[in-house]
Protein backbone atom coordinates (compact mmCIF):
# COMPACT_ATOMS: atom_id res chain seq x y z
CA UNK A 1 0.00 0.00 0.00
CA UNK A 2 1.13 3.64 -0.73
CA UNK A 3 0.11 6.07 1.68
CA UNK A 4 -0.36 9.75 0.67
CA UNK A 5 -0.75 13.05 2.46
CA UNK A 6 -2.14 15.86 1.63
CA UNK A 7 -0.94 19.25 2.30
CA UNK A 8 -2.04 23.20 1.77
CA UNK A 9 0.22 26.17 2.92
CA UNK A 10 -0.86 29.86 2.72
CA UNK A 11 1.19 31.70 0.86
CA UNK A 12 3.41 34.12 2.85
CA UNK A 13 6.02 36.73 1.65
CA UNK A 14 8.66 35.05 4.03
CA UNK A 15 8.31 31.29 4.20
CA UNK A 16 11.47 28.72 4.39
CA UNK A 17 11.38 25.06 4.34
CA UNK A 18 14.45 23.01 5.90
CA UNK A 19 14.37 19.49 5.58
CA UNK A 20 14.96 17.47 8.91
CA UNK A 21 14.92 13.94 9.66
CA UNK A 22 14.00 14.21 13.80
CA UNK A 23 12.17 10.79 14.34
CA UNK A 24 8.61 9.73 15.77
CA UNK A 25 7.28 7.05 17.76
CA UNK A 26 3.15 7.38 18.87
CA UNK A 27 4.41 5.63 21.79
CA UNK A 28 1.52 3.07 21.56
CA UNK A 29 2.97 -0.10 23.36
CA UNK A 30 5.21 -0.30 26.70
CA UNK A 31 7.65 -1.48 24.71
CA UNK A 32 7.97 1.95 22.69
CA UNK A 33 8.14 3.72 26.08
CA UNK A 34 10.86 0.99 26.69
CA UNK A 35 12.58 2.44 23.80
CA UNK A 36 12.46 5.99 24.18
CA UNK A 37 13.47 6.15 28.00
CA UNK A 38 16.69 6.83 29.52
CA UNK A 39 18.09 3.64 30.87
CA UNK A 40 20.61 2.80 33.53
CA UNK A 41 24.49 1.26 32.97
CA UNK A 42 22.16 -2.08 33.08
CA UNK A 43 19.55 -1.17 30.75
CA UNK A 44 16.84 -1.10 33.27
CA UNK A 45 14.28 1.60 33.04
CA UNK A 46 12.58 2.42 36.55
CA UNK A 47 9.68 4.14 37.14
CA UNK A 48 7.84 4.93 40.45
CA UNK A 49 8.73 3.21 43.80
CA UNK A 50 11.27 0.17 42.28
CA UNK A 51 14.53 -1.86 42.69
CA UNK A 52 16.25 -4.28 41.32
CA UNK A 53 19.08 -6.74 41.75
CA UNK A 54 20.73 -9.19 39.02
CA UNK A 55 18.22 -7.85 36.91
CA UNK A 56 19.16 -6.23 33.15
CA UNK A 57 17.09 -4.86 30.50
CA UNK A 58 13.80 -4.24 32.08
CA UNK A 59 11.20 -1.97 32.28
CA UNK A 60 9.31 -1.75 35.82
CA UNK A 61 6.58 0.64 35.99
CA UNK A 62 5.03 1.25 39.65
CA UNK A 63 1.97 3.62 40.36
CA UNK A 64 1.29 2.42 43.63
CA UNK A 65 3.61 -0.62 45.30
CA UNK A 66 6.73 -1.09 45.70
CA UNK A 67 7.73 -3.78 43.02
CA UNK A 68 11.54 -5.14 43.23
CA UNK A 69 12.84 -7.45 39.72
CA UNK A 70 15.10 -10.11 41.40
CA UNK A 71 17.29 -12.04 38.81
CA UNK A 72 15.35 -11.17 35.49
CA UNK A 73 15.90 -9.63 32.40
CA UNK A 74 14.20 -8.09 29.07
CA UNK A 75 10.86 -7.76 30.82
CA UNK A 76 7.88 -5.79 30.75
CA UNK A 77 6.40 -5.24 34.45
CA UNK A 78 3.44 -2.51 34.78
CA UNK A 79 2.32 -2.23 37.72
CA UNK A 80 -1.09 -0.07 38.66
CA UNK A 81 -3.79 0.08 41.31
CA UNK A 82 -6.11 -2.48 39.70
CA UNK A 83 -3.81 -4.55 37.83
CA UNK A 84 -0.17 -6.14 37.34
CA UNK A 85 1.47 -6.66 33.76
CA UNK A 86 4.09 -8.75 33.59
CA UNK A 87 5.53 -9.63 29.81
CA UNK A 88 8.18 -10.67 27.99
CA UNK A 89 9.92 -7.14 26.09
CA UNK A 90 8.81 -7.21 22.79
CA UNK A 91 4.94 -9.07 23.50
CA UNK A 92 3.33 -5.77 24.29
CA UNK A 93 1.22 -5.18 21.44
CA UNK A 94 -1.11 -8.24 22.63
CA UNK A 95 -2.12 -6.41 26.36
CA UNK A 96 -5.40 -5.63 24.28
CA UNK A 97 -5.65 -9.44 22.82
CA UNK A 98 -4.71 -10.64 27.21
CA UNK A 99 -7.75 -7.44 28.24
CA UNK A 100 -10.16 -8.83 26.05
CA UNK A 101 -9.35 -12.39 27.59
CA UNK A 102 -9.67 -11.49 30.86
CA UNK A 103 -13.06 -9.89 30.29
CA UNK A 104 -14.84 -13.53 29.38
CA UNK A 105 -16.63 -15.63 31.45
CA UNK A 106 -14.18 -17.86 34.10
CA UNK A 107 -15.54 -20.63 32.18
CA UNK A 108 -15.13 -19.93 28.71
CA UNK A 109 -11.49 -18.03 29.24
CA UNK A 110 -10.54 -21.32 31.32
CA UNK A 111 -11.64 -23.60 28.02
CA UNK A 112 -10.22 -20.86 25.72
CA UNK A 113 -6.81 -21.45 27.58
CA UNK A 114 -7.01 -25.13 27.59
CA UNK A 115 -7.21 -24.91 23.49
CA UNK A 116 -4.93 -22.36 22.88
CA UNK A 117 -1.80 -22.13 26.03
CA UNK A 118 0.66 -20.46 24.01
CA UNK A 119 -1.74 -17.89 23.39
CA UNK A 120 -3.04 -16.79 26.89
CA UNK A 121 -2.09 -16.89 30.93
CA UNK A 122 -1.27 -20.11 32.63
CA UNK A 123 -4.11 -20.51 35.19
CA UNK A 124 -4.85 -23.36 37.82
CA UNK A 125 -7.92 -24.07 39.09
CA UNK A 126 -7.71 -26.61 42.35
CA UNK A 127 -10.03 -29.88 42.08
CA UNK A 128 -8.86 -30.93 45.57
CA UNK A 129 -11.36 -31.54 48.05
CA UNK A 130 -10.44 -30.25 52.15
CA UNK A 131 -8.01 -31.47 53.64
CA UNK A 132 -6.11 -33.76 50.52
CA UNK A 133 -2.52 -33.00 50.26
CA UNK A 134 -0.63 -34.29 47.02
CA UNK A 135 2.50 -32.40 46.34
CA UNK A 136 3.73 -31.85 43.09
CA UNK A 137 6.63 -29.88 41.63
CA UNK A 138 4.65 -27.54 38.10
CA UNK A 139 6.63 -26.62 35.26
CA UNK A 140 4.96 -23.21 34.40
CA UNK A 141 7.11 -20.60 36.19
CA UNK A 142 4.01 -18.18 36.46
CA UNK A 143 0.68 -19.30 37.04
CA UNK A 144 -2.50 -17.93 38.09
CA UNK A 145 -3.92 -19.76 40.80
CA UNK A 146 -7.58 -19.75 41.78
CA UNK A 147 -9.43 -21.79 44.80
CA UNK A 148 -12.90 -21.24 45.47
CA UNK A 149 -14.29 -21.90 49.19
CA UNK A 150 -13.03 -24.92 50.81
CA UNK A 151 -10.64 -25.95 48.35
CA UNK A 152 -6.67 -27.07 48.82
CA UNK A 153 -3.84 -27.17 46.85
CA UNK A 154 -0.26 -28.44 47.35
CA UNK A 155 3.69 -28.10 46.09
CA UNK A 156 6.46 -28.25 46.23
CA UNK A 157 9.34 -26.07 45.61
CA UNK A 158 12.12 -27.14 43.45
CA UNK A 159 15.57 -27.17 44.56
CA UNK A 160 17.25 -23.89 43.21
CA UNK A 161 14.54 -21.91 43.11
CA UNK A 162 12.12 -19.33 44.97
CA UNK A 163 8.11 -19.42 44.67
CA UNK A 164 6.59 -16.02 45.50
CA UNK A 165 3.00 -16.20 45.88
CA UNK A 166 0.92 -12.74 45.33
CA UNK A 167 -2.66 -12.11 46.33
CA UNK A 168 -4.90 -10.75 44.03
CA UNK A 169 -8.60 -11.05 45.06
CA UNK A 170 -10.05 -12.82 48.31
CA UNK A 171 -7.58 -14.47 51.01
CA UNK A 172 -5.14 -17.11 50.77
CA UNK A 173 -4.18 -19.24 53.43
CA UNK A 174 -0.46 -20.20 53.55
CA UNK A 175 1.03 -23.05 55.43
CA UNK A 176 4.82 -23.52 55.16
CA UNK A 177 5.41 -26.56 57.84
CA UNK A 178 4.51 -25.19 60.86
CA UNK A 179 3.85 -21.61 59.76
CA UNK A 180 0.40 -20.48 58.63
CA UNK A 181 -0.06 -17.07 57.04
CA UNK A 182 -2.84 -15.32 55.00
CA UNK A 183 -2.31 -13.05 52.01
CA UNK A 184 -4.76 -10.94 50.34
CA UNK A 185 -4.93 -8.66 47.49
CA UNK A 186 -1.08 -6.68 47.14
CA UNK A 187 0.42 -8.73 49.20
CA UNK A 188 2.91 -11.71 48.75
CA UNK A 189 5.10 -14.24 50.37
CA UNK A 190 8.22 -16.07 49.47
CA UNK A 191 9.29 -19.47 49.88
CA UNK A 192 12.24 -21.16 50.38
CA UNK A 193 13.37 -23.71 48.00
CA UNK A 194 12.61 -27.48 48.86
CA UNK A 195 9.56 -26.61 50.84
CA UNK A 196 6.39 -28.07 51.01
CA UNK A 197 3.23 -25.35 50.44
CA UNK A 198 -0.12 -26.06 51.06
CA UNK A 199 -2.67 -23.51 49.88
CA UNK A 200 -6.08 -23.06 51.27
CA UNK A 201 -8.97 -20.95 50.76
CA UNK A 202 -11.44 -21.10 54.23
CA UNK A 203 -12.90 -18.43 53.07
CA UNK A 204 -16.50 -18.39 51.84
CA UNK A 205 -15.34 -15.83 48.54
CA UNK A 206 -13.03 -17.02 45.40
CA UNK A 207 -9.27 -16.57 46.32
CA UNK A 208 -6.89 -15.70 43.39
CA UNK A 209 -3.55 -15.60 43.36
CA UNK A 210 -0.29 -15.68 40.97
CA UNK A 211 3.25 -17.95 42.01
CA UNK A 212 6.33 -16.56 40.33
CA UNK A 213 9.24 -19.08 40.12
CA UNK A 214 12.83 -17.36 40.25
CA UNK A 215 15.65 -19.85 39.77
CA UNK A 216 18.32 -18.97 42.09
CA UNK A 217 21.79 -18.25 40.56
CA UNK A 218 24.47 -21.51 41.14
CA UNK A 219 26.24 -21.05 44.56
CA UNK A 220 29.94 -20.54 43.62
Amino acid sequence: TTATAVTSREVQPKLMLVPANIGWSDVGSWDAVYALSDKESDGNVLRGNCKVMESTNTLIHAESRLVVGLGVSDLLVIETPTAVLVARRGTSQKVREVAEWMKLPKTESTATNSAQPQKHLSRHHSSQEPGERTPDVEADPVRWRTLSAGQTAALSVPAGSTEIFVGVEGRTQIDIGTTTRQIGPGESISVASGETVRLSNPHTALANLISVRVVLPPTP
